[in-house]
């Protein structure tokens, strides 16, 4: 019996190939759309909508949680000079909810309180 629960807690868990090659979106408006791309060896592509660009980040996956690891690089205002960010997330079927951030400030991780949201950050749309 206790086979059988390892067993169907391994299978029901989120792997990072069970991310591979897909797609997920968030509507900011009807004509914005940010959208994440996993991809394999733990890259991930972040589409900003609003800023009309697309990240580079790389991503892991613990237990039924996805934490994507980001480098700001897109503002050329401050010199040149990459934020770099965390951003978690738990995966709820094809949803991920938004549950921590985190920013890198004098090499130190600052994390930013989320309140629990109830709808999804993210949909899985392949």
């Amino acid at each position: 019996m206790r086979s059988l629960l390892i067993i169907l807690v391994l299978a029901i868990q989120p792997t990072q190939s069970g991310l591979i090659n897909s797609s997920w979106m968030y509507k900011v408006t009807n004509t914005c759309i940010n959208t994440l791309k996993f991809k394999a060896g733990g890259k991930v592509y972040n589409y900003n909508c609003e800023l009309d660009y697309t990240f580079r980040d790389t991503y892991k996956i613990s237990a039924d949680t996805v934490t994507i690891f980001e480098k700001d690089d897109s503002h050329s205002e401050d010199g040149g000079k990459p934020d770099f960010y965390q951003e978690k997330y738990v995966i709820r079927g094809n949803a991920l909810y938004g549950i921590g951030y985190s920013k890198l400030i004098h090499g130190k991780w600052k994390t930013t309180k989320v309140k629990p949201r109830t709808e999804a950050a993210y949909t899985r749309v392949k």
